[in-house]
């Protein structure tokens, strides 16, 4: 069950935030003012505590910020959060900003800094408010720009992989593909007992996972679908990078192209191809990116019974039936003999 954020216990106090802020913000002069002039819970809220502060520096400049807080009497995170070490928290997420984002030099959110204080018993994680961004699920007509952006971001992480400064990163690799299919077996087989066609599918996912593990490995953003993905100033800009891992990069393009019609994928595609590869997609690339697809299905089967029992989540499991029904359909399907005839003059 999703953990219900209580305003008064779960953010910071007044006192506590302004604390942080003028560590954060007057690194030079870190006895200057900082005023909180608003503080507005977030409209597009995250697993973490969120809000939208404004404040005022003391040369009159006024900044907002979005904040998300992950206060030291919830460490560790919740087993269901960390979703079987697909996210890394708060401080894993700074990270990814500093060390992968930032250095690339592409359009990102700035981070602005990250607090700790276990006097006040804060931890917090400070970006650039970009008010009116808008996400890339309310504007399907920039999906393709959202693709070629993540395609570029990989392009430019594929030789970085292997650097001191990304050896933080999480790794994917078969055992963690297979997990996820491992788990599916075990909540789905609970929401229908007896379904034949779960293990199958489950099997084979564990079949195919090692095409993942041995793919062009690149850094992902790990959750790369459309509401994480913000468009600002005609510009892309991706949030939410807690996620972020060393694997297949294909996982992201399959993410943002989740239940979408058939056009609007194949336009994404060709865009993500474009980006990661300007000569032109590997012959890999097909079978990669369909292997992507169904790890994203048991991406949401696999991570916890909740979620493939309860009404609102159980079309995953009728997606991974349906998919289980064509790829049946295919091994079934017999290969057409050669004509002996000669065709007609």
């Amino acid at each position: 069950m999703t953990r219900v954020i209580q305003r008064d216990r779960d953010y910071p106090s007044a006192r506590a935030l302004t604390s942080a802020l003028r560590v954060m913000l007057n690194d030079d002069h870190p006895a200057s003012g900082v005023t909180v002039l608003d503080r507005q819970p977030a409209v597009e809220a995250s697993t973490f505590p969120s809000e939208v502060v404004k404040c005022q520096l003391s040369d009159g400049r006024e900044l907002e910020l979005f904040c998300k807080y992950a206060l030291r009497r919830h460490a560790p995170e919740p087993a269901w959060h960390t979703a079987h070490g697909h996210r890394g928290g708060l401080a894993y997420e700074a990270d990814v900003y500093e060390r992968v984002l930032e250095p690339l030099g592409m359009p990102a959110v700035q981070l602005r800094g990250v607090y700790r204080s276990g006097r006040q018993r804060l931890a917090g994680l400070f970006l650039d408010y970009l008010g009116e961004a808008t996400r890339v699920h309310r504007d399907p007509g920039a999906l393709a720009q959202a693709a070629g952006w993540i395609g570029e971001f990989h392009r430019l992480n594929t030789d970085r992989v292997g650097s001191a400064p990304l050896a933080f990163l999480r790794r994917y690799d078969a055992d963690y593909y297979r997990g996820w299919a491992t788990r599916t077996r075990v909540c789905a087989g609970r929401y229908r007992p007896g379904c034949r066609w779960i293990a199958e599918a489950c099997e084979r996912f564990e079949r195919d996972s090692a095409t993942l593990a041995s793919a062009a490995q690149t850094v992902i953003h790990g959750e790369y679908y459309p509401s994480n993905v913000l468009l600002w100033k005609r510009e892309v800009h991706p949030v939410d990078w807690e996620t972020a891992a060393v694997a297949a990069g294909e996982i992201d393009l399959a993410a943002l192209i989740d239940g979408w019609p058939v056009n609007v994928a194949k336009r994404c595609e060709r865009a993500y191809v474009k980006g990661r590869w300007p000569e032109g997609a590997p012959p890999e690339f097909a079978a990669t990116l369909r292997a992507a697809r169904a790890y994203w299905l048991f991406r949401w089967t696999g991570a916890r019974r909740a979620w493939t029992t309860v009404e609102s989540r159980s079309f995953y499991v009728e997606r991974l039936r349906r998919e289980a029904s064509h790829q049946a359909a295919r091994v079934a399907r017999p290969t057409p003999e050669p004509s002996n005839s000669k065709p007609a003059a």
